[in-house]
């Protein structure tokens, strides 16, 4: 039997209520050339029943004997997967029927692109998660949140080959992965909601939300570091505080913060990794958020706190604002930086 162009990776976990019509949103693709591995986590319910009802040859139901977690699971598709292309998708969401031909049609047309994603549209709500479109849009956005819907993917195999999910970083071995991958190929994202995502509480990204944020930041860290500033200086342990939006920072801690970020926007002015103007903005934005709320917490006290929090919301942030500049200035200058 030939290899077919698509190999879906459908990785589950107690989702009997969802799987039937998830599995039959795959099986009622208009791009019909296709192999679903449906590997099942030693559920505990009914999912294992459900998918048996379906009797489709291009099902392969793998099942573990031992839970071993959503990224070994997704792993085990790679290995196994014959096609041309990875698609991704999860037990509780529902792929378009056109989904794959349009992303096939696109991939194969346009050789570059090595992960294409979609928009996707929230289930039982008029929202719309609208990922941007081009290669260097994805990438800056990349520098403070996940621009791809991972449920959503086309991955060409031959430029994953060498790379897997990593499970030390789930539950955002997806952002991992892509700060890997952007530099080997060009990223796209389908300007349709190609992909119906469900929201419940039963879900990793929100049962797992604190350990999700600390792997996010511990991946985006990687994704500065390509501007090869001066690890000696800046170690991993400030970054991350200043990721990780820790404000307990001494004051030498404080004064290397806004040193690195002069530092980053050098070094990408010289580099142009990232394009230099919203790269300027975006770290400014970071910045000064981080300096905003690090007087709030540290040191506004007492009744100044009180009526801080009286105030009406715009003027909140109009004092926040003159703050954060009063305190650049003042800081920037004795660190002889120009402002």
């Amino acid at each position: 039997m030939k290899n077919p162009a698509i190999s879906v990776i459908l990785p589950v976990y107690n989702c009997e209520k969802y799987i039937a019509e998830a599995l039959g949103s795959i099986l009622n693709q208009a791009f019909a050339d296709f192999e679903v591995f449906v590997i099942d986590d030693a559920s505990t319910d009914a999912t294992l029943d459900v998918i048996s009802k379906f009797n489709d040859p291009r099902i392969r139901l793998i099942t573990k004997v031992k839970n071993t977690g959503y990224t070994d699971s997704l792993n085990m598709g790679l290995k196994f997967a014959n096609g041309k292309y990875i698609a991704r998708m999860d037990g509780d969401d529902i792929a378009m029927p056109d989904r794959f031909e349009k992303q096939y049609r696109l991939m194969e047309d346009r050789p570059d692109i090595i992960v294409c994603g979609t928009w996707l549209s929230i289930i039982a709500s008029e929202r719309v998660i609208q990922n941007p479109e081009n290669h260097e849009q994805i990438l800056l956005q990349l520098l403070y949140k996940n621009p791809i819907g991972h449920p959503s993917v086309f991955i060409r195999k031959d430029a994953i080959t060498s790379l897997e999910y990593d499970k030390f970083k789930e539950p955002a071995e997806d952002y991992d992965l892509w700060s890997k991958m952007i530099w080997l190929g060009q990223f796209y994202n389908i300007q349709q909601p190609l992909m119906q995502y469900r929201q419940h509480e039963l879900q990793v990204s929100n049962t797992k939300n604190n350990k999700q944020t600390r792997h996010f930041n511990e991946s985006r860290i990687l994704l500065f570091k390509r501007l090869h500033y001066d690890v000696s200086m800046f170690p991993d342990s400030l970054v991350l505080k200043i990721l990780n939006r820790e404000f307990a920072l001494s004051g030498k801690e404080f004064r290397l913060m806004l040193k690195w970020f002069h530092e980053v926007q050098e070094k990408n002015r010289n580099k142009q990794l990232y394009q230099v103007k919203e790269f300027i903005e975006i770290t400014e934005q970071m910045k000064n958020s981080f300096i905003g709320d690090y007087f709030l917490m540290n040191k506004f006290k007492g009744i100044i706190v009180d009526r801080f929090f009286s105030l009406p919301p715009r003027l909140m942030y109009f004092v926040v604002k003159v703050c954060t500049k009063y305190f650049n200035r003042q800081l920037y200058r004795k660190l002889g930086i120009s402002y």
